[in-house]
């Protein structure tokens, strides 16, 4: 079974500058050497249409364009927290779930990549991704058709963001269009409420809440060993979506990436590690942010700080969640439809960019399998304290189905990989 790796433009490769070692200097010069260098200094961006890795655009789009990040995974970030009610257990097992994550990404710093990539090949990532798609794409559905008001909101959302991705005038509003289309249907539905066309929209949470207000940390921490069972095999389902995340990021900027997969492995267990230390939602990295790069094609670092940033002030400003609290379940639907459609259609993207030969009929089990699950799968599968969704299960499925079908073929293309990798090692080592 022929499969192939992305092929990407090495002058498009980027890898951040690394300051030499200056040994006969002073410690303080060494320091200031070391700050100076070593992290990547960011341009401003030469073309008016693509803000490149290296790139940065001007300081107002960083914040109007991390704004539109954070609005982009503001579901998950705060809508996950009222799911469970016993936060103490779970931010034990969050911990344990954290470390276990560290000692893999430990693992991949030291052997490389290869490993990761026979266990899960383009054909498995692209149908992981796809199904993360799908999955989602259900639940939004469902919010965006819960009554004909919604759905008719829900649509005016989605023309809305399509219109402005493509007529806007500028190349700035084209990429805030996620943020103009949410802007559009808020307004609309304002309008229909006080019209009595359809329900009125609650403002009683955004006039309640104070400005200002301290997150709280949830103790004491609790290890429970049926919340740690539960959680651990949720590794498995982390490696790889982020990888398929990556894979996907590699597809959209054009520009080769793998080489920071165990870095990104790393930040997230860290990330995970914290979280539940605090008791908030577990992190991993969100396909809507990259459904956010790819309409917009600013992939500059910078802005994701100004997200990072501009999120931390907003975990003290309650009105502001409140605000977006508000927001109409039609609206919110037409969004989030938008955006999960748009990773349903990366995942076939990623097959596309790495030529996976779907004549063979491995492949079209091992990629329409997890598509399938993904998509009807809207209950757990519970087998005694272990639980899977339908991502889980559309994960496993892949990473199974990909080693028992390809059997050998599978082992030969993990040496080939491992060869390239350490080869490439070695010549820049020279």
């Amino acid at each position: 079974m022929e499969q192939h790796s992305i092929s990407i433009d090495e002058d498009k490769l980027y890898s951040p500058p690394i300051a030499e070692e200056q040994k006969d200097r002073p410690w303080s010069s060494r320091v200031v050497a070391l700050t100076t260098h070593y992290f990547p200094r960011y341009h401003l961006q030469a073309h008016p249409d693509v803000v490149q890795i290296h790139e940065r655009p001007k300081l107002y789009q960083c914040v109007i364009f991390g704004l539109q990040h954070v609005l982009a995974m503001f579901s998950g970030t705060v809508f996950i927290r009222t799911l469970n009610t016993n936060i103490s257990a779970v931010q034990g097992a969050l911990i344990i779930l954290g470390l276990v994550y560290v000692g893999v990404s430990l693992l991949v710093f030291v052997f490389g990549y290869a490993w990761v990539e026979w266990i899960m090949p383009p054909v498995v990532v692209g149908s992981i991704v796809g199904g993360i798609g799908l999955h989602l794409i259900s639940s939004s559905f469902q919010q965006a058709t819960a009554t004909s008001f919604d759905t008719y909101m829900a649509l005016a959302t989605i023309l809305s963001i399509m219109l402005v991705s493509v007529y806007a005038p500028s190349p700035v509003m084209r990429r805030l269009c996620i943020l103009i289309g949410a802007v559009v249907g808020y307004v609309i539905n304002l309008i229909c409420g006080l019209k009595g066309v359809g329900p009125a929209i609650d403002f009683s949470q955004i006039v309640s809440n104070p400005w200002i207000r301290a997150p709280t940390v949830n103790t004491p921490i609790e290890f429970q060993t049926s919340a740690i069972t539960t959680v651990i095999p949720v590794v498995i389902v982390l490696l790889a979506e982020n990888m398929g995340h990556l894979k996907a990021l590699t597809s959209i900027t054009q520009t080769s990436l793998d080489q920071y997969l165990a870095q990104a492995y790393l930040g997230d267990a860290v990330a995970t590690t914290l979280c539940g230390l605090v008791g908030t939602a577990p992190m991993t990295t969100y396909a809507e942010n990259l459904i956010v790069l790819s309409v917009t094609k600013i992939y500059s670092p910078v802005v994701i700080l100004f997200a990072a940033g501009i999120a931390i002030i907003l975990g003290f400003l309650t009105k502001f969640g409140a605000v977006v609290n508000s927001i109409p379940p039609g609206v919110f639907g037409g969004i989030t439809f938008t955006l999960y459609s748009i990773i349903t259609i990366t995942g076939i993207r990623i097959w596309m960019d790495s030529k996976v030969d779907f004549s063979d009929t491995r492949n079209i089990f091992i990629g329409v399998t997890p598509l399938v699950l993904a998509s009807c799968m809207q209950h757990q599968l519970i087998l005694g304290s272990f639980q899977l969704d339908g991502i889980g299960c559309a994960t496993f499925s892949a990473i199974i189905l990909n080693q028992l079908l390809c059997g050998i073929d599978g082992f030969t293309r993990y040496l080939d990989s491992a060869k390239q990798c350490y080869q490439s090692r070695k010549r820049q080592n020279l």
